[in-house]
């Protein structure tokens, strides 16, 4: 089996990048497939013909799954068509590789690919072929992605007498498994909290916990989503009106200091203005923002930046007897 260069670089980086994926601990999986249409450049000497040189450009097609081990790092397998009108085989190739993302906005993700891919067909003699891509993917669903991309196959043996580069242009869809249903904006859940001491009653808490990759604002917004979530501390604070309510609004670190502080106090006023609407008299709230501070997830990704754009409720009595 013969090695080009660059399949020697995506064996070697593959090894490094296996050892390393083993070594560090996973915060999330995800299990996604796609399928893409495409046009492929083929740029091919031809031995027979004293190294003559021929371009040609062809439909292709692309199918793929993957997996991603956290927000940066996964692997992939994709199975690779191209029509070639100028030999009687058209080309089949089978890729495994690494693929890494980052995330430019909320919705739009750079992606890039390095693998080893296998040409399949009588006439091969290409052995593993190196392969490198780049793309960008935008969500438009939890689950949803649209993608357009660009993968270079290095040194391809055609058939005896045809060696050649290709370069595959496309543009597809992908399908992430496991997902919430659309849209893309989902109401918080709460747990609630009591500790009652036995016998008599001298002091109530109840503190609101939010879930999970769940949100009560969008991101650069003070509107509530839902107020699913403040159902139970507002039923609760109507059971007692010795009951008083600490809100805290919070932001993840997109923008200035100055500009989260304003933003967290927003939030935390969104949320009294909905209990005061809702007859809890006003001196029995407190209401603070603290910015971007005390995350609860990384903000390095869209779904922990997404659980810092948030309300922390404390409800306290210090005077039941």
């Amino acid at each position: 089996m013969k090695l080009s260069s660059l399949s020697k670089a995506v064996v070697l980086s593959l090894c490094s990048v296996s050892s390393a994926m083993a070594n560090n601990a996973v915060d999330r999986t995800e299990l996604w497939g796609g399928a893409g249409l495409a046009i492929g450049f083929l740029d091919e000497s031809i031995e027979s013909q004293d190294k003559g040189k021929t371009n040609t450009n062809d439909f292709s097609s692309k199918l793929d799954i993957g997996y991603d081990f956290n927000d940066y790092i996964g692997v992939y397998g994709s199975y690779d068509y191209m029509q070639h009108v100028l030999v009687k085989d058209n080309l089949h190739i089978g890729t495994v590789g690494i693929k890494g993302r980052e995330q430019l906005t909320d919705d739009l993700t750079l992606f890039g690919k390095l693998g080893g891919s296998y040409l399949f067909g009588e006439k091969n003699d290409s052995g593993l072929i190196g392969v490198i891509g780049l793309g960008l993917e935008y969500q438009l669903t939890h689950a949803v992605s649209t993608r357009i991309g660009i993968d270079y196959y290095n040194d391809l043996n055609v058939d005896v007498n045809r060696t050649g580069d290709l370069t595959q242009v496309y543009w597809g869809m992908s399908y992430r498994f496991g997902q919430p249903a659309t849209p893309m904006v989902v109401t918080n859940t709460v747990e609630i909290i009591r500790e009652v001491p036995v016998e008599v009653i001298k002091e109530v808490y109840v503190k609101i916990i939010t879930e999970n990759y769940k949100t009560l604002f969008l991101h650069d917004s003070s509107v509530l989503m839902s107020i699913k979530s403040l159902e139970v501390p507002l039923d609760v604070l109507k059971s007692d009106e010795r009951l008083t309510v600490r809100i805290t609004g919070y932001t993840d670190s997109t923008g200035t200091a100055k500009y989260n502080q304003w933003m967290s106090e927003k939030r935390a006023k969104s949320v009294t203005d909905y209990f005061e609407s809702n007859g809890i008299s006003a001196t029995r709230i407190t209401a603070i923002g603290k910015g971007a501070a005390d995350p609860i997830a990384s903000n390095k990704t869209k779904r922990g930046r997404a659980q810092n754009r948030r309300v922390d409720i404390s409800i306290t009595s210090e005077n039941i007897n």
